[in-house]
C-alpha cells in the first residue's frame, strides 16, 4: 500500500507517494485549471493484455479530499526572499545567505521540501571574532496573535573531527516568538519574548546544549522549564532524555571526502546536528513549548517570568563564545520551509494535569471501581504520554478491584458536552495488566472503552442502556474479542463487516494478522518488573496493545464513526449495521467483562491523557 497525495496550492499541483515528491506542475509548463472535480483511474498505455488477468489490477481505498489550512506566514526559501525579512547582525563578521543551495555541502533536501535544496544559510564569527556573535531574522511588519505554531526544518553543521568537534565548533540555531522583530535576538538584555537555542555537536556541557530564554534571561537547569527534568544536566546533550531521542549522526559523505582529516567520526548521542530536524514552537494561551522532531524540549510559562507571546517571530544563529571555526566551510546552520500556522481551538480538551473531576460526569457500576483524576503514573514506571509536555499526570481507571459480583465498569463524560457536525475525539491511552506474560495473571483481561453519540448521563458498558457508537480493547489479548465495536448495547459480530481486519471468525482477536502486524508485543516497564519480579515478566503477544502509549482516534463524519489506534483503522460503524446517534456527548471508560479480580491490583488499570475533541469543519 502506498499513500498518494496530490496537493493543490495556488496555481501549482504536487504529486507525492509515501511523502516522496514525484512531480510539480505549474502554469509555466502550460495553462491548466486547478479547481473543479477530481478523479482516480487506471490506464494501460500499451496495446497489450495481461497473461494473468486475476493478478493485474489496481486498488484504491480511503480516499479523502481535505482543505489545506493557509498558513499565517510561510517561506520555502527557494528564491531570494530577503526583501521580506528584517535582518539583524551583531557585526559584519556574520552572514545570512538567502536562496543558498545546500546540496553543495552534500546535504539532502529538507523533509518538507518538494525535492529542492534551497534554504537560508547562517554563519557567525566567520574570521575575526571579537566576542560572542549572532544574527537573527524576522518577517517584516509581522504580528501573530491568538494561538499559533512556528515550524521549520533545521540543519546544524559543524567542523570535526567528532565526537569532540574541532576548534570553534559550538554554535547555536535560535528561534522564538513574542519579539518586536526590530532588533537582534541573542543572549543580551535587549532580547524579548520566549526563545530557544540548541547546539549542533553538543559542545556546551552543563551550561546548555539546549537553552530556553525569557527575554535576556536564560532558564536554569533547575528551573522546571526543561522536559529532561531539573538535574544539573537537564540542558546537556548527555542527559538520557536527549541521548534516547537523538542518536549521534555523522557528517555527509561529501564533507567527509572533501575534508578527510576533519569531517570524521560521529556526534555523541543527544546532539542534533548532521540531520534535518523538524522544529516547532507552539504558543497556546500564555505558554510556549519548544519541540524537536516531536520531542518536547522546554515549556515556558508566565510563572517563570513575564514575557510577551504575541508579536513577531524570529530564527537565527549564535556563537556564544569568542572563537572562530578552524574550518569555516563546515560551520553553519540552515533553515528551510518556515511556516506560522494558526492553531484551531479544540471543541473540548483536558490534559488532566490537575484535578478536573468537576468538569466530568462520572458513572460507576458499583463502588468496586475507581476513577482517579490527576494520577501521577510515573509511580508505575510509565513515561510521559506522547502528547504531554513532559507531564506524567492523567486519569487512572480501575474495575473489579477487590470484591467482584459480576462484570464492572466506569465511564466519564464531559459535563453538559454536546458535539455536533463532524468531529474527532483523540487521546493517549495506556492499558496495564498483571502478568506473567504472554498469558497474563488471574483476572488480567480488562477493556479500555470510548465512544460518541451518548447522552453522557449514564454508564456506558455492554448493556441495553448503552447508546451511540463505542469501542473497547483489551490490553493483554486475553479475550475472544479483544477489539470490540458496539452500537448501543449490541456488540458487533466478527462477521458483521465492521472490522478492518475482515469478516473471519478471528477479526476481533489480537491474533489476527491485521493486529499482530500493527502492534508488536510489549513488556512491562522496568520499574514494574523490578517491583513484581515473579509477575511482571515476559512480553505480550503480538497484536495486544498494552504496555505502550497508544494514540486513539474516534472520527465522526456524516453518519459513520471510525475507530483507529496509532493510525491503524480498527472498525467503522455505519447506519447499515444498526441505527445509532452520532451527535451528543462523548465518553472514555474502563470495563471488566468478567466476574474476576486481578491477582495484582497494583498493575491492573487503564490510563487516559490529553483528550481533545476537534471540529472537522463540516455540519450535517
Amino acid at each position: 500500500w502506498r499513500q498518494v497525495t496530490i496537493t493543490k496550492i495556488g496555481d501549482s499541483v504536487t504529486w507525492a507517494i509515501d511523502g516522496v515528491a514525484i512531480a510539480t506542475l505549474n502554469q509555466s509548463l502550460g495553462a491548466f485549471t486547478t479547481e473543479g472535480n477530481i478523479f482516480v483511474g487506471y490506464y494501460d498505455a500499451f496495446s497489450s493484455v495481461s497473461d494473468n488477468r486475476a493478478t493485474s489490477f489496481g486498488l484504491v481505498d480511503n480516499l479523502r479530499v481535505v482543505e489545506i489550512q493557509t498558513p499565517l506566514f510561510g517561506d520555502d526559501f527557494d528564491s531570494d526572499s530577503s526583501g521580506n525579512w528584517a535582518v539583524h547582525k551583531s557585526t559584519d563578521d556574520t552572514a545570512v545567505t538567502f536562496g543558498y543551495d545546500y546540496s553543495a555541502d552534500g546535504i539532502p533536501a529538507a523533509p518538507n521540501s518538494d525535492g529542492t535544496t534551497l534554504g537560508i544559510k547562517f554563519e557567525v564569527n566567520i574570521a575575526d571574532p571579537t566576542g560572542a556573535e549572532a544574527v537573527s531574522i524576522s518577517p517584516i511588519d509581522a504580528n501573530f496573535t491568538g494561538d499559533y505554531q512556528l515550524n521549520f526544518d533545521m540543519w546544524i553543521n559543524a567542523n570535526g573531527p567528532f565526537p569532540g568537534g574541532g576548534g570553534g565548533s559550538t554554535e547555536f540555531i535560535t528561534a522564538g516568538v513574542g519579539t518586536t522583530g526590530d532588533h537582534l535576538q541573542w543572549a543580551a538584555d535587549s532580547a524579548d519574548g520566549a526563545w530557544f537555542g540548541v547546539t549542533g555537536e553538543g559542545g556546551s556541557g552543563n551550561s546548555g546544549d539546549f537553552r530556553s530564554h525569557i527575554g535576556g534571561t536564560r532558564q536554569a537547569a533547575e528551573s522546571g522549564a526543561y522536559a529532561a527534568g531539573t538535574a544539573a544536566d537537564s540542558r546537556n546533550n548527555t542527559n538520557a532524555y536527549y541521548v534516547d531521542a537523538f542518536p549521534g549522526q555523522s557528517p555527509p559523505a561529501a564533507q567527509a571526502a572533501a575534508f578527510p582529516d576533519k569531517q570524521t567520526g560521529a556526534l555523541a548521542n543527544g546532539a542534533v546536528g548532521f540531520a534535518w530536524r523538524q522544529v516547532t514552537i507552539t504558543k497556546v494561551g500564555d505558554s510556549v513549548t519548544w519541540a524537536i522532531d516531536g520531542v518536547t524540549i522546554a515549556t515556558l510559562d508566565q510563572s517563570l517570568g513575564a514575557f510577551t507571546t504575541e508579536g513577531n517571530i524570529f530564527v537565527g544563529y549564535y556563537d556564544a563564545f569568542s572563537s572562530v571555526s578552524d574550518n569555516r566551510a563546515t560551520s553553519f546552520g540552515l533553515v528551510d520551509n518556515l511556516r506560522v500556522v494558526e492553531i484551531q481551538t479544540p471543541l473540548f480538551g483536558d490534559d488532566f494535569d490537575s484535578d478536573s473531576s468537576g468538569n466530568w460526569a462520572v458513572h460507576k457500576s458499583t463502588d468496586d471501581t475507581a476513577v482517579t483524576f490527576a494520577y501521577d503514573y510515573s509511580a508505575d514506571g510509565i513515561p510521559a504520554a506522547p502528547n504531554s509536555d513532559g507531564s506524567t499526570i492523567g486519569i487512572k481507571f480501575e474495575a473489579n478491584i477487590a470484591a467482584p459480583t459480576g462484570a464492572e465498569g466506569v465511564s466519564i463524560s464531559p459535563a453538559d458536552g454536546n458535539f455536533t457536525g463532524d468531529y474527532q475525539v483523540k487521546f493517549d491511552m495506556w492499558i496495564n495488566a498483571n502478568g506473567p506474560f504472554p498469558g497474563g495473571g488471574s483476572g488480567s483481561t480488562e477493556f479500555f472503552t470510548a465512544g460518541v453519540g451518548t447522552t453522557g448521563d449514564h454508564l456506558q458498558w455492554a448493556f441495553d442502556s448503552a447508546d451511540g457508537a463505542w469501542f473497547g480493547v483489551t490490553g493483554e489479548g486475553g479475550s475472544s474479542g479483544d477489539f470490540r465495536a458496539h452500537i448501543g448495547g449490541a456488540h458487533q459480530a466478527a462477521e458483521s463487516g465492521a472490522y478492518a481486519a475482515g469478516t473471519t471468525g478471528d477479526s476481533r482477536n489480537n491474533t489476527n494478522a491485521h493486529y499482530a502486524d500493527a502492534f508488536p508485543g510489549q513488556s512491562p516497564p522496568a520499574a514494574q518488573a523490578a517491583a513484581f519480579p515473579d509477575k511482571q515478566t515476559g512480553a505480550l503477544a503480538n497484536g495486544a496493545v498494552g504496555f505502550a502509549w497508544r494514540q486513539v482516534t474516534i472520527t465522526k463524519i456524516g453518519d459513520s464513526v471510525t475507530w483507529a489506534i496509532d493510525g491503524v483503522a480498527i472498525a467503522t460503524l455505519e447506519q447499515s449495521l444498526g441505527a445509532f446517534t452520532t451527535e451528543g456527548n462523548i465518553f472514555v471508560g474502563y470495563y471488566d467483562a468478567f466476574s474476576s479480580v486481578s491477582d495484582n491490583r497494583a498493575t491492573s488499570f487503564g490510563l487516559v491523557d490529553n483528550l481533545v475533541v476537534h471540529d472537522l469543519g463540516a455540519d450535517d
